[in-house]
C-alpha cells in the first residue's frame, strides 16, 4: 500500500501536536505508572490506534487492509509458500513459554553467573550482547529476556528500570 500520496506538502498543527504528546506518553508513562509499566502492551496499543486516529483526519488510513495487515504481521513474518510459520507472535510465545517452565533454572544460572561476575560486569555483557544479538532476533524477545534477568538482579526497582531502559 503506497503512502506518498497521503502526506501532505505542509505539517498540519494538529496531527503533529497528537503524534508528539503520543511520544511524550510512551516515553514517560511507563517509567512513572505503576499500572502502565505492567500492561505495555495494552498500552502501546491504545497509543498506536489513536496514532492511526490522529493522521486519518489528513488522509483516510484507516482503511480494512490496514487492519488486515496490523492483524496478519505479527504471525507472518516468515513463510512458506503463502503460509505463515513464524512471526513474532510465535517467537515470544515460545521464549515466554521456556521463561515460564524453566524459571528456576534459569534465574538460579543468573545469580550463579552474576556472583562470579561481579553485579557491574554482568550487567555490562548481558546488556551488550542483547543490544547486537536484538537485531538477528527481536528486539521485543531481547526486552524480555532483559526484563528477566533484571527480575533475578539483587536491586531496587529504581536500579532495575535503569538497567533495562
Amino acid at each position: 500500500m503506497s503512502v506518498e500520496h497521503l502526506i501532505p506538502e505542509h505539517p498540519d498543527p494538529f496531527v503533529s501536536t497528537v503524534l508528539f504528546a503520543i511520544l511524550a506518553l510512551v516515553l514517560i508513562l511507563p517509567f512513572r505508572v505503576k499500572k502502565i509499566e505492567e500492561n505495555l502492551e495494552p498500552f502501546f496499543l491504545v497509543m498506536g490506534i489513536t496514532a492511526v486516529l490522529a493522521t486519518n483526519t489528513l488522509a483516510p488510513i484507516l482503511t480494512p487492509e490496514l487492519v488486515i495487515h496490523a492483524l496478519e504481521s505479527p504471525i507472518g513474518i516468515v513463510k512458506i509458500g503463502e503460509i505463515p510459520v513464524l512471526g513474532i507472535f510465535q517467537v515470544v510465545l515460545i521464549v515466554g513459554l521456556i521463561i515460564h517452565f524453566y524459571n528456576r533454572q534459569i534465574y538460579s544460572a543468573l545469580v550463579s553467573m552474576m556472583k562470579k561476575m561481579g553485579l557491574k560486569a554482568f550487567a555490562f555483557i548481558f546488556v551488550i550482547l542483547f543490544g547486537l544479538i536484538s537485531s538477528i532476533i527481536s528486539v521485543i524477545v531481547c526486552s524480555v529476556i532483559l526484563a528477566e534477568i533484571a527480575l533475578a538482579m539483587p536491586l531496587d526497582r529504581r536500579k532495575k528500570i535503569e538497567f533495562i531502559v
